[in-house]
């Protein structure tokens, strides 16, 4: 990236006073100016969060149409700019799920289970495989006030051998999290 020297000559721009009407070409000018930095900044694919509604959301980028953002649902977008670059016309579901990046190469154990995923491929609920263990201790049976020889608890495990938990916890396996909505950037 080349360095820009530092130029001599004041930038102007015709002031712009809120609240008064503006000329087209100005409206032009500054819509041409934020596209641009859109496009720099968040280009077509990129995804924001939100706690803001779809509708909500849309409101406040003053309902463009066409849309240049959309709830991350699965839809359809045929005729975007996202399906032009993308060569999809389906937008990934980003719904009730948690983001994970793309592994890219990455080697040092960090790196998804699964392989380095194309983008926008939806993973299935998993837990990695495991146990959980503890072992018996040592309690003698007193049965008609003889103690035995063999050890169980409960009259069930025999005395030094490994037993499992019954299964407890909740539906799922998750880091605390606050839920928002995903939209992404299709025009």
């Amino acid at each position: 990236m080349a360095d820009i020297g530092i130029s001599q000559v004041p930038i102007t721009q015709e002031s712009v006073r809120f609240n008064q009407p503006m000329a087209s070409s100005s409206t032009s000018a500054i819509a041409g100016v934020c596209n641009a930095l859109l496009r720099i900044f968040l280009p077509v694919g990129s995804i924001v969060q939100s706690i803001l509604t779809e509708a909500d959301f849309q409101a406040e980028l003053g309902n463009p149409s066409p849309e240049t953002w959309v709830l991350a649902d699965g839809r359809n977008v045929a005729g975007s700019t996202y399906t032009v670059v993308t060569g999809n016309s389906t937008i990934p579901d980003l719904r009730g799920v948690f983001l994970r990046g793309k592994n890219n190469g990455r080697s040092d154990g960090n790196q998804n289970p699964d392989g380095d995923l194309p983008l926008g491929t939806l993973t299935s609920f998993k837990t990695a495989a495991h146990t959980h263990q503890y072992f018996a201790t040592q309690q003698p049976l007193i049965n008609d006030g003889n103690i035995r020889t063999e050890s169980r608890i409960d009259g069930a495990i025999p005395y030094n051998t490994t037993a499992f938990t019954s299964t407890t916890g909740a539906n799922e396996s998750a880091p605390k999290n606050t839920t928002l909505n995903t939209f992404i950037r299709i025009n």
